[in-house]
């Protein structure tokens, strides 16, 4: 099977060979024999099916118009391309104009003319600018951009142009320039200039001459003014091409097409011609097409045909007869130039004015289904979509060119939900009303009325084809034979899921009704109890749910990813935080497919993979701002989400998912001053210098790019992303650093860092010469030091004998007066030696005084205290023989009481015995026994009244006694109480005092 590249090869072929010929001088007959050969095979393989009816993607199917609003230009564009670098330039007629994305930079003081044209990548990797002088070649360094001449044989080309207006170069390597009237062509000859006279001459502002190669290697040249030229190798010359019927004036274009066609396009549309080796034409074909064409690209076999006034147009040229749209998204009507990056598939259009561009996108819009709202849709087995736009349920055929079909308005409530069911669409609408379209009668049956009126929010079809309805206040099933349940345990359904083991969960709302799970042999749902990680609010609901490989429920909730495990009889629920995305930010949709975790979002679209976020919202591919909930469904591999504004596709089987073009430095600023670095490696940077980098990343349109920064040797983390791209530092101490910077575009992953490394030098005083200096300075200063120091020491030496001799004399006579003084000064001693042993006797006598006055003062106290002790002995004893006889007195009377039985006497009797027992309460003697204790014991009752407040008055004595150290039975007779009694009143003393077991009250009361 010949295969795309086989025809590359064999195109490329044809060339080479005719090349060699030359070289080696063969005759004529032999090369005309093989090329005819050879002509023989390209022509049978371009008549196979699989190449002339390769299709191709057409633009609305596989790109996304972008307007490039940033780019900013004072006067006309007239050309576009974009170096190896990502940078794009423009030629205008104020300059040549660099942009990357952001920041638009003007070129003319290097330039011939500030009216540049057209520019010319060459297979040789140079980039040249055409101005009205002359031809540029501009060098693009990081911080440095400047225009040299083109060289020519080795030699720069120093002919002017007059007014060139088109570039091209063929497969040689040459260069040829369309001039007003006259083709230049540059090779390594040198400069040839072919006029052509008034007949050619081109009065348009920007075309002359256009050029195409064929696959033979000949060049075709079509003016904009006369009839097509080839180029004669043999003679050097140019040649018009004898055509019969030459319909074109005003040619702006041609271009080869499958090696041995030419496609030329003008005022009145495009002419095909088919040719062979010899330059013959074989086939004229009018294609027609639009009129007023300016330019044309061939990308792949789709053709991109720009008009002057009347926007862009498109074709694929596998398909005969070409059928062209016009790409409606085109914001402007003239269209200048061209530039595709075969790199990105990207394709660049200018206008006078302004810069689109054509970008591959992941994300599909199936352009059938126009920008209907999708409520709900479905695929059956045949492949043929059904969906609702709430009024309408429609259905699209999967064969290609079917049209959407109308099945079924609705009457009196949206359609919310469907999904397909063998010859039924399931049906649950605003007012929770189920009912089916039938597909072969089509009509509608209605199941269920509405009880309470809830909207059917999911409808699920399990493994057995049973139909489960969610809503917010009922859960119901219709099974394969039409019956209906009703599962009332469950009142707030939202949505449910079926893992690959069969396991049905439905999800709801709230912590404690988050998950229920169904068990078959009951016909119940269970609430499952979840042990949630995160602080999830009562308000929480789950909007919908998958299945991992491993089993795990992931949910969409209101409140962010939640990932579940089972854990017993229920599950713990934890948040997954996505880098780059709020992890309060809520979910709507989710389908895990193996490795791949899709999320829908309220605006966005999100692509999860192995700890990374791809994000796509309406910016790089989605028909709308606003995704629906529960929105996926997977098809012959591909992902359909629905949106406000139509039903969007993504193919997962191809790879969606590229890095961001790595940023590129664009200058360092340091202190405020640019600072060269193009072709310097290790650069060294001031210490203590301000250093700004300036970088970006070369993706467009570059609206929503993102950077992050991280600088090695100073930095562990990366910074937080954003769409700043410069970065500020300093006070870095001397050492080699090297900064980091990587950028994420919507749609892409993060980049691969760019990496710069510098060296921040040390500071001037550890550099070596600062440290020879302070060598030579130490020397230099410890030399003048010892030389100063020693003619201190001759002076001082010199002094110092002056000072030893007029000392010498000072001492002579200062030594005969410290003589005298010193006499004086015995004499003196001997006076205080005799004042001190008189004043030694007199203090002695008065020690002596006062220490038998010490020893008396003891005795009287003593004998005080002797005397108190007395008193207070004497009055106790007093008391307690009072007590006594008062005690001995009582039980006689008692005994006369008990005696007298009953008589008169006994009142009388019982009158003294109350007399006699309150005479042991009387204080009259308690007060004197305490006047006498406190006198020895002084502070005694204070001290027990502040430690202890709640002590009584008769707990107080009984301490008192007990500090006198009297026995239980000498207390009980002071107390008037019986011996029994005296030990409840010492249980109650040392609970008060809080003593425990093994403490003492009488040790206590003792060191009171």
């Amino acid at each position: 099977m010949i295969t795309k590249e086989g025809l590359a090869a064999l195109t490329v072929a044809v060339p080479v060979f005719q090349a060699y010929r030359l070289k080696e001088g063969l005759t004529h007959a032999v090369p005309v024999n093989v090329i005819g050969v050879l002509t023989l095979l390209l022509s049978v393989f371009l008549t196979l099916p699989g190449v002339a009816q390769t299709a191709a993607a057409l633009p609305t199917d596989q790109y996304r118009y972008y307007d490039i609003n940033k780019i900013h230009s004072n006067e006309v564009i007239k050309g576009i391309t974009k170096d190896d670098k990502g940078f794009v330039w423009l030629a205008t007629d104020q300059g040549v104009l660099r942009f990357d994305g952001n920041e638009t930079v003007l070129f003319f003081k290097e330039l011939p003319s500030p009216y540049t044209k057209k520019f010319l990548k060459r297979k040789n990797g140079q980039l040249l600018v055409l101005t009205d002088y002359g031809v540029k070649e501009i060098i693009h360094n990081p911080d440095t951009t400047y225009f040299r001449p083109m060289e020519v044989g080795g030699k720069p080309l120093d002919e002017p142009l007059n007014y060139p207006k088109s570039v091209f170069e063929d497969k040689e390597g040459n260069v040829w320039i369309g001039e007003a009237n006259a083709v230049v062509k540059l090779s390594e000859a040198g400069f040839k200039r072919y006029f052509l006279g008034a007949r050619y001459q081109s009065i348009n502002y920007h075309r002359s001459f256009s050029f195409a190669d064929d696959a033979f290697g000949h060049i075709w040249i079509a003016p904009y003014q006369g009839r097509l030229l080839t180029y004669n190798k043999a003679q050097d010359r140019l040649e018009e091409v004898g055509i019969s019927n030459y319909p074109l004036t005003e040619a702006t274009a041609i271009i080869s097409l499958r090696g041995d066609h030419l496609l030329i396009f003008g005022k009145e549309g495009i002419l095909q011609l088919k040719i062979d080796s010899g330059k013959n034409i074989l086939e004229n074909t009018w294609i027609g097409g639009p009129g007023y064409i300016s330019t044309a690209i061939l990308i792949d076999n789709v053709l991109y045909v720009g008009t002057w006034g009347n926007g862009l147009y498109f074709a694929n040229t596998g398909e005969t007869p070409y059928r062209f749209q016009k790409l409606s998204a085109l914001s402007f009507r003239d269209v200048l130039d061209f530039h595709y990056d075969q790199q990105l598939d990207e394709i660049w259009i200018t206008g006078s004015e302004n810069i689109g561009l054509l970008k591959p996108s992941v994300v599909k819009p199936m352009q059938a289904l126009g920008d209907s709202r999708i409520e709900s849709f479905d695929f059956d087995s045949t492949g043929t979509l059904y969906y609702s736009t709430g009024e309408q349920l429609l259905k699209l055929a999967p064969a290609e060119g079917e049209e959407v079909s109308s099945l079924q308005a609705a009457t009196s409530a949206y359609f919310d939900r469907i999904v397909a069911d063998d010859d039924k669409l399931w049906i649950g609408d605003a007012l929770g009303r189920i009912s089916y379209y039938s597909l072969s009668t089509n009509d509608m049956q209605q199941v269920r009325d509405s009880i309470s009126g809830p909207t059917v929010t999911y409808i699920l079809k399990d493994r057995e084809g049973n139909k489960w309805f969610a809503g917010l206040n009922e859960l119901v099933k219709v099974d394969n034979n039409g019956e209906v349940g009703v599962y009332e345990e469950v009142s707030n359904s939202v949505v449910l899921g079926q893992s690959a083991s069969g396991e049905l969960l439905c999800g709801g709302q709230g912590r404690s009704n988050l998950l229920y799970r169904f068990q078959e042999e009951t016909n119940q749902f269970k609430p499952l109890k979840v042990d949630f990680t995160f602080a999830a609010t009562e308000a929480i609901i789950v909007n919908d749910i998958a299945f991992d490989s491993l089993g795990n429920a992931w949910l969409a909730t209101s409140e962010g990813l939640v990932r579940t495990t089972a854990k017993g009889e229920g599950y713990t629920a934890e948040r997954v935080t996505l880098k780059g995305i709020d992890i309060n930010e809520p979910l709507t949709s989710i389908l895990i497919l193996g490795e791949q975790v899709w999320l829908g979002y309220p605006n966005a679209l999100a692509f999860y993979k192995q700890g990374q976020v791809v994000l796509y919202t309406r910016e790089n591919g989605l028909p709308s701002r606003v995704l629906k909930e529960r929105c996926f469904r997977l098809h012959d591999n591909k992902l359909y989400v629905a949106t406000a504004k139509g039903l969007a596709q993504i193919d997962i089987t191809r790879p969606f998912y590229q890095l961001t073009p790595q940023p590129q430095l664009k200058g360092v600023l340091i202190n405020g001053e640019k600072f060269p670095i193009s072709g310097s490696e290790n650069l060294r940077f001031p210490h203590g210098a301000r250093m700004q980098f300036d970088f970006a990343s070369l993706t467009y349109p570059g609206n929503n790019v993102l950077y992050q920064t991280r600088l090695s040797g100073a930095e562990k983390n990366w910074s937080e992303p954003s769409p700043n791209n410069s970065i500020s530092i300093f006070g870095f101490s001397e050492g080699t650093y090297t900064l980091q910077v990587r950028a994420r575009d919507t749609g892409y992953l993060w980049s691969e860092p760019m990496e710069f490394t510098f060296v921040v030098a040390a500071p001037w005083y550890k550099s070596w010469w600062a440290l020879l200096l302070f060598l030579l300075a130490g020397v230099l200063l410890i030399i003048t030091s010892v030389k100063v120091y020693h003619y201190h020491l001759i002076n001082q030496k010199k002094r110092l004998q002056r000072i030893i001799e007029e000392r010498t004399r000072e001492i002579s006579l200062q030594k005969n007066e410290i003589i005298e003084q010193k006499n004086k000064l015995i004499q003196q001693k001997e006076e205080l030696i005799e004042k001190n042993n008189a004043v030694y006797k007199s203090q002695k006598a008065l020690t002596e005084a006062d220490l038998k006055f010490m020893h008396l003062k003891e005795k009287q106290l003593q004998d005080q205290i002797e005397y108190r002790n007395k008193q207070i002995t004497t009055h106790t004893l007093n008391i307690i023989q009072k007590n006594e006889m008062m005690q001995e007195l009582r039980d006689q009377l008692e005994k006369s009481i008990k005696a007298s039985n009953g008589s008169a006497p006994q009142t009388e009797l019982k009158k003294m015995l109350k007399m006699i027992d309150e005479s042991y309460r009387l204080d009259k003697d308690w007060e004197d026994f305490k006047l006498y204790f406190e006198q020895i014991h002084t502070g005694f009752y204070a001290k027990l009244k502040v430690n202890y407040p709640d002590l009584t008055n008769q707990e107080l004595r009984h301490c008192a006694l007990i500090r006198l150290n009297l026995s239980n039975a000498e207390c009980a007779s002071l107390l008037g109480i019986s011996p029994g009694s005296i030990k409840v009143t010492r249980t109650r003393l040392r609970k008060k005092l809080n003593l425990e077991n093994h403490q003492s009250l009488t040790d206590l009361l003792m060191g009171i």
